[in-house]
């Protein structure tokens, strides 16, 4: 989408995450958002950029990730056990097979469009060639690993 000037709302899969993104200066008084909140979620408005705010922050987080791992050839399972120690065990790519490696790969496609700084990582085509979609399939991309 180039033109971020319409109004949108980005609800996020899985949907247990009870986060709704607002981008649009018309959508408070979107009746359901009242619902929404009764049933816990988080409403934020976002800026209107790629990716709204959630999929900026956790995708950067991504892409440095593998870029540690891909550009300066760090082992994944010295990364990994830095990041339980760093992050309490939350595990990035069990976050990515919820997502699905279809979903990641366009996103980063999509953030790499307005930042050429931001790193694409090449495992998510890589997983792609070989059949590998996360839980969508019940494959991992730890498969790769």
């Amino acid at each position: 989408m180039d033109d971020l000037s319409c109004d949108f709302i980005h609800f996020f899969n899985p949907i247990y995450i009870k986060l709704i993104e607002l981008c649009g200066s018309n959508l408070e008084r979107f009746t359901p958002l009242k619902d929404l909140k009764k049933l816990g979620f988080h409403i934020i408005r976002s800026k209107g950029n790629r990716g709204a705010l959630a999929n900026l922050l956790l995708f950067n987080e991504i892409s440095s990730f593998f870029k540690i791992i891909e550009k300066y050839n760090y082992n994944f399972k010295e990364c990994q056990t830095v990041y339980d120690l760093l992050y309490e065990k939350r595990n990035l790519l069990n976050i990515i097979d919820t997502i699905g490696i279809e979903l990641c790969d366009k996103i980063c496609k999509n953030l790499k469009e307005e930042d050429e700084n931001f790193y694409h990582p090449k495992i998510f085509k890589k997983a792609l060639k070989k059949g590998i979609l996360g839980r969508k399939n019940k494959t991992k991309i730890s498969d790769i690993l």
